[in-house]
């Protein structure tokens, strides 16, 4: 259900019984359940509040300086001018470089990255990677950090434990929250977090999250040359196809447009982006750049957004104007993530790229 907005928990007494939800198109639906599980990341307290209890946090913004290449083989710590570790890693082509750690009270919907928080991680690795502002970076992230709430320790040393909460202790029957942790645990969150939902269903199965192999890990991949001689595409497509989908490659690939490439820069085809709006709940250029990579090489998008936007709007059933609105707003939205950490020469390349789009931006 992406981009879906839950707007009311709905209640029996105390109990918690289903959730009233904003669709896309926004429709309003009811979902009803014996057990809800609040697991909304950041935007836990606010879900909690709508059951007349309190989870509390202490979030944390986070950026990232991103690069379109791999600057080291290896990955690279620095110390910040604080004394906070920092880390630069190689990751799918790109690499990463951060991260800054702040307590955040903004919007939650509106994460800007400063000037200041770029200065901050550069200065930092100049000091073991001399070279670093010689590069071109492409963009940078930001996210917040759902850290448990902790008073007076320093940012960085709070922890990133998780808690699952069963909200019955505190009078409200059929809710469970989870809190905190980070990314690389997701699957043990997952498990405990089930499992104290099976609990309250009074269910016995042993849980078999570690055992169940992920989506694409089932089997060994072919040799990515194999695979780019099948469906004729280069081999650094076939080899990001693969870090995406793994053995399950191939599958993907499954479409009359397996051939036909999106972009170039960052190596992906008709066939895959159709796939991702068909299975994987791509319902925006925005969800395309987050499950693969669309314009998230150094285009930028230039060359890429408008097909983009007509093989995922062939899928989903857009207008004309709709594939053109689509196309407007994730050029208008990506450029915030750009802007940070532009060059004098990159502003030059923004004011051309401007130019291109002027009738699709005015």
């Amino acid at each position: 259900l992406n981009h879906t907005e839950a707007v009311e928990l709905l209640r029996d007494g105390d109990a918690v019984i289903g959730v009233r939800y904003r669709a896309a198109d926004g429709t309003m639906t009811e979902a009803r359940s014996k057990v809800v599980v609040n697991a909304a990341g950041p935007w836990v307290p606010a879900i909690s509040r709508m059951a007349g209890t309190e989870v509390k946090l202490r979030p944390a913004k986070g950026i990232h300086i991103v690069y379109p290449h791999r600057l080291s083989k290896f990955a690279i710590s620095a110390e910040s001018i604080d004394g906070r570790d920092l880390l630069m890693v190689s990751h799918g082509g790109f690499t990463l470089l951060g991260t800054t750690d702040d307590d955040f009270y903004g919007d939650l919907d509106s994460i800007d990255v400063m000037a200041d928080e770029v200065e901050y991680l550069l200065q930092a690795f100049e000091r073991v990677f001399p070279a670093i502002r010689q590069f071109r970076p492409v963009r940078t992230t930001a996210g917040v950090r759902p850290t448990l709430y902790k008073w007076r320790r320093y940012e960085d040393e709070l922890s990133r434990r998780y808690q699952i909460f069963d909200h019955s202790v505190d009078g409200v029957g059929g809710f469970v929250t989870i809190a905190g942790g980070k990314l690389s645990m997701y699957r043990l969150m997952a498990e405990e977090t089930s499992d104290a939902v099976c609990r309250k269903l009074g269910h016995q199965a042993a849980g078999t999250t570690a055992t169940t192999p992920l989506p694409g890990s089932e089997s060994d991949m072919e040799p990515a040359e194999e695979l780019a001689r099948r469906f004729g595409l280069s081999a650094l497509a076939a080899i990001k196809l693969q870090s995406r989908h793994g053995s399950r490659a191939a599958l993907v690939m499954e479409d009359s447009r397996y051939g036909r490439m999106v972009c170039r820069c960052e190596p992906l085809t008709e066939a895959e982006l159709a796939f991702a709006a068909r299975n994987e709940q791509v319902r925006s250029l925005a969800d395309a750049f987050r499950r693969v990579g669309l314009a998230g090489g150094p285009c930028a998008g230039a060359s890429c957004v408008m097909r983009a936007a007509e093989v995922i709007g062939r899928e989903l059933g857009w207008s004309s104007s709709q594939r053109f609105d689509a196309a407007r707003e994730f050029i208008q939205e990506s450029w915030a993530g750009r802007a940070p950490v532009l060059s004098p020469s990159g502003w030059a390349q923004e004011e051309m790229v401007q130019g291109a789009w002027r009738g699709l931006l005015h």
